[in-house]
């Protein structure tokens, strides 16, 4: 009855919302094996389903440095991190996508290359 309930209340992760299954799903058309996504851990604890791309973050236990990246990827996406630092991040980890909220897009970044209701793929070059 709890799960269900759960369900019935489209909470993660028991429920994709429709932004994040076609987000997934151009992900899954449009990366390969040498792909990194950067996004929130929850989103990225999705990504391996449905795309050979890899992560920065994803599952807690399946994470090397979960704890760590999860406030890194928090300091990236707030912009709390200076933007040697975020060069940084982006350089050391081979990051080529990140995944985030448009609510939240304080990164200046160029045009989405896929975006889905409040949710945005950016390439990085």
């Amino acid at each position: 009855l709890g799960g269900t309930m759960r369900v019935l209340a489209q909470q993660p992760p028991l429920f994709i919302t429709a932004d994040q299954q076609a987000a997934l799903d151009w992900l899954g058309a449009h990366t390969t094996d040498r792909d990194v996504v950067l996004s929130d851990w929850r989103f990225g604890n999705l990504v391996p389903i449905y795309a050979n791309a890899r992560v920065f973050v994803g599952h807690p236990i399946e994470t090397i440095g979960f704890q760590e990246k999860v406030t890194a990827v928090k300091r990236i996406l707030e912009s709390a991190a200076s933007d040697i630092e975020r060069s940084e991040l982006i350089r050391r980890w081979q990051i080529t996508y990140i995944a985030i909220d448009a609510g939240t897009d304080t990164l200046n970044l160029s045009d989405p290359i896929f975006s889905a209701g409040q949710l945005q793929l950016y390439p990085i070059q």
